[in-house]
């Protein structure tokens, strides 16, 4: 492409991919911490009462400030900004996507069941990655997404079974994206 392509084409297109990884890095960073923010810190610390906007908001910029350090480490220590992508998005889909993307087809699943995938698939990945492959040999051909998925949906499954269903946060969220079938099962535990 850089020989037969005029140079202002090479620089946009240089332009558009950095813009792109940006965009890609800047709303990863708000997912994470928006993630922690109402999936950990909130239960963790205000168990009995709701913190106010300001607090929040306190906790969030935290939050992103630390993801961010975090991703700038990260990105400096990987030799390939496809790799970081690759390996993130892992991490993602075995951590995040599977608890999110849960409730839409299981309404069983619990907030601890949704937590225990969330930590057990992510946290998997991390070790994986970087305990498992470069130190026994068998885990080096084996992508880290397929264990990982698979114990995020073993934990998911597993915790939330052995956890009480939670009706009323169903049926709430069920409204919130009219799933009518979802939200009738929340009624008939509810009724129970």
């Amino acid at each position: 492409f850089s020989a037969i392509a005029p140079t202002w084409l090479i620089v946009f297109f240089v332009l558009v991919v950095v813009a792109a990884a940006v965009s890609t890095a800047s709303s990863q960073m708000m997912a994470y911490s928006s993630h922690y923010v109402t999936d950990f810190h909130i239960p963790l610390f205000y168990k009995d009462k709701n913190p106010d906007d300001k607090h929040l908001v306190l906790i969030s910029r935290i939050a992103i400030v630390v993801f961010t350090g975090i991703g700038l480490w990260w990105a400096l220590s990987w030799g390939s900004m496809l790799s970081i992508f690759n390996f993130i998005f892992t991490v993602q889909v075995c951590g995040v996507l599977l608890p999110y993307i849960g409730m839409f087809f299981w309404p069983r699943m619990t907030t601890a069941g949704a937590k225990a995938s969330s930590i057990g698939g992510a946290g998997l990945a991390l070790v994986w990655k970087f305990i498992l492959q470069p130190s026994v040999p068998a885990c080096a051909a084996i992508s880290p997404a397929i264990p990982s998925f698979i114990t995020a949906v073993v934990l998911a499954i597993v915790v939330s079974l052995a956890t009480k269903p939670e009706y009323a946060k169903v049926k709430e969220f069920a409204a919130t994206y009219r799933l009518d079938k979802i939200e009738q099962w929340a009624d008939a535990g509810l009724k129970k």
